[in-house]
């Protein structure tokens, strides 16, 4: 009998050493809301401060504009959720759990953040129909009940972010509720309940995604229920944390150079609105922002005001969308465009306003900080705008879970030059070796080597504020090297021969011209795409949306090289051609640009680039950037010292299914045999021993290999 219940705890407890800790990570403590907690909070805050407390919000929009939102409302209240950005057919609202799970990822981040429910509060605080707080209040108290008896995930609905996101609207709900004389003490239980259940996952150590702005969200959302619910036995508890899980995030989120550091100018911005939103709920609960807290939030106001268009625009560097930004405080909304050259070595970026006959604003990104977040392969990666044209980009922020997501996010989202078919995460560090400016004449000169052994390294130069030369020298390639030009959406590339190409006129008739030329005047192979998925060209995001754009895609052979591309936006079309002379090399190199009246040389020769045309010669000199290792350090040790402390969790709930069935089956074979040799009277004693050996040898495989 013993060996039999041996053989029977065996399979149990490796099952139960993979379901205890996504158990134990999901579990929260879910002591009831005394009643004295919530006569208290019937007063305390005002409801002033409760709707400035609401206002700071953390959810994905809906897509739904000021204009449509009372139409959309109305819609709700019959069942349809009409969501166009998300959806391309109506939704039918089925209630809790049914509406977590429709659509793609990123809308069933929407639901789970109470976006609906937050549209009809807005609508019925503006119109003053109850019909929309009453379905608000039903939808949300509904889900109060159904989530209080979950002991697994479904969907987002304990997602870090769709938490974070829920308190503001539990905010906005509570503000009304509890001046609604029809409200009963059930309602008042059940909301605050899910309040201080949503508290506790936010604090929870496991549950903090601490290298990310997920975790910026989580302590925000922590100091929102703090500042609205402070009679929580917990509220004091839950500012603290949270603004002492902030202070750490501060030593890697945002560098010195007041750069938020997610590889996205999208990602900056909503950092500096996260910033700005900290700094608000610091003076909420009534506590002293800490001069890092300061620092940041002015550093990274400043860098979002040179990385804005006159427009309100953002370059497309790695996850941002194309379009006017909602994410920008109203004290960053005055651009510093026009203000010359900023250079941010540490961080990875160069910013570049230039004036002349319009103001132009060149980005060059070479951004790469292992463990953070949104990163794609895009160093080093230029972007051009002037004339409120974005003549050079990128692909921008692919929705999602949508077909493409992970082309988009490599090479080919980019125009980094890189080997056919490299893998995004190829290993890789990538510099800045030099910069320099004498007015808008400008170059940059960035190193990217694989640890396959291919470098790439690519010089821009600004000749003008609407003429760029990007030189690309490439060593060590052992297969063709591509990059992909990819243009705004708004204008058509067409091919003036197999080295020349010119856009359609866009911006008052002003087009973009290309040239292109290889060694000693050598040939690239050229090919025009648009919209294109094999290979994957021709695409930019506007909004959420992707949208066919042109996109020149120019492939070198195997070996070294070098590559020059000419960028001009003119009004005028003027035959050039250019010629990079024979042995070149990255920091001696001569190109001429022909036109039918006049040569332009640009010469580098060691430290300096000149410029030489009829009107005389323009130079300047390169400088390498000031030492940069201890900085980076002291920011890998920041992340480093953060992630010891708030380990990342993985959901392996798939894995873990198939281990469950993996157990009940191989346990049953066991039995099975060991009947059927029992039966043939071939069984021995000590293979009840050997069965033993073999469940802990499988278990250590799934702990150590397997789940690994």
């Amino acid at each position: 009998m013993v060996p039999f219940v041996l053989r029977v705890a065996a399979p149990l407890l490796i099952v139960l050493s993979i379901w205890w800790p996504e158990f134990n990570h999901f579990s929260v403590e879910r002591t009831a809301p005394s009643n004295a907690v919530i006569e208290n909070l019937w007063f305390d805050p005002s409801s002033k401060n409760l709707v400035e407390i609401a206002s700071i919000d953390l959810k994905v929009s809906l897509g739904i504009s000021l204009a449509a939102r009372k139409d959309a409302a109305a819609a709700i209240l019959g069942g349809r959720l009409n969501a166009p950005s998300f959806l391309s057919i109506p939704y039918q609202l089925k209630g809790w759990p049914h509406d977590l799970t429709p659509g793609g990822p990123t809308f069933q981040l929407v639901m789970a953040s109470f976006a609906v429910e937050d549209l009809l509060l807005k609508e019925y605080e503006s119109g003053g129909d109850r019909r929309h707080y009453l379905l608000a209040r039903d939808r949300i108290l509904a889900f109060a009940e159904w989530e209080s008896r979950q002991q697994k995930p479904l969907a987002f609905l304990w997602n870090d972010h769709a938490i974070a996101a829920r308190v503001s609207v539990l905010i906005r709900l509570w503000r009304t509720l509890r001046d609604d004389a029809e409200t009963t003490p059930a309602q008042r239980f059940e909301l605050i309940a899910l309040v201080q259940r949503s508290g506790e996952l936010l604090a929870k150590k496991s549950q903090f995604t601490v290298r990310t702005n997920h975790g910026v969200m989580q302590n925000l959302a922590l100091l929102q229920v703090s500042a609205a619910f402070p009679a929580l036995p917990k509220a004091s508890q839950w500012r603290l944390l949270a603004m002492d899980r902030l202070e750490l995030q501060l030593g890697f989120y945002v560098s010195d150079e007041g750069v938020v550091l997610e590889h996205s100018a999208g990602y900056h911005a909503f950092g500096n609105h996260l910033l700005a939103a900290a700094l608000q709920l610091t003076r909420l609960n009534r506590l002293e922002p800490s001069p890092r807290l300061l620092k940041a939030y002015a550093g990274t106001t400043n860098f979002l005001q040179l990385l804005m268009r006159p427009d309100g625009s953002l370059p497309l560097v790695g996850n941002t969308a194309g379009g006017i930004s909602d994410l920008i405080s109203p004290e960053s909304a005055a651009p510093l465009y026009g203000t010359g050259s900023h250079n941010y070595p540490l961080s990875g970026y160069a910013i570049w306003w230039s004036e002349g006959a319009a103001t132009s604003q060149t980005v060059v990104a070479w951004a790469k900080h292992d463990h953070h977040g949104h990163k794609h392969a895009d160093e080093p990666s230029v972007h051009f705008w002037s004339r409120g044209i974005n003549w050079v980009t990128a692909t921008g922020y692919w929705p999602y879970g949508a077909r493409g997501y992970e082309h988009a996010n490599s090479w080919n989202g980019s125009n980094a030059p890189h080997a056919k078919g490299e893998e995004m995460q190829s290993r890789r560090a990538v510099r800045l070796r030099a910069s320099g400016e004498a007015g808008n004449f400008r170059a940059i000169d960035i190193e990217n080597v694989r640890q396959s052994g291919l470098a790439v390294r690519r010089q821009i130069i600004q000749l003008s504020p609407e003429q760029i030369l990007v030189l690309d020298a490439v060593r060590g390639a052992t297969s063709p090297v591509e990059t992909l030009w990819t243009l705004d959406h708004r204008i058509t590339l067409d091919e003036l021969d197999a080295q020349r190409f010119k856009t359609s006129s866009a911006a008052d008739g002003y087009f973009l011209e290309i040239e292109l030329t290889g060694d000693s005047g050598g040939a690239t192979q050229n090919t025009l795409y648009k919209g294109n998925w094999f290979p994957f060209a021709g695409w930019v995001v506007m909004g959420r949306e992707p949208i066919p754009a042109p996109g020149l895609l120019v492939e070198r052979p195997i070996g070294d090289s070098q590559t020059a591309t000419l960028f001009t936006v003119g009004k005028q079309a003027e035959r050039r051609v250019i010629n990079l002379l024979a042995g070149a090399q990255p920091e001696n190199w001569t190109i001429d640009i022909q036109t039918q009246t006049s040569v332009q040389r640009v010469q580098r020769s060691g430290d300096s680039i000149a410029v030489t045309n009829q009107l005389g010669t323009s130079s300047l000199k390169l400088a390498a950037p000031p030492p940069l290792a201890l900085r980076q350090q002291n920011l890998s040790a920041s992340m480093s010292q953060a992630l010891q402390l708030y380990p990342p969790w993985r959901a392996l709930g798939v894995y873990h299914q198939r281990i469950y069935i993996a157990v009940a089956g191989l346990w049953v074979a066991i039995e099975v045999l060991l009947g059927f040799l029992a039966w043939r009277r071939l069984r021995r004693a000590w293979m009840n021993a050997v069965v033993l050996a073999g469940w802990s040898t499988f278990g250590w495989w799934i702990h150590v290999i397997y789940l690994a």
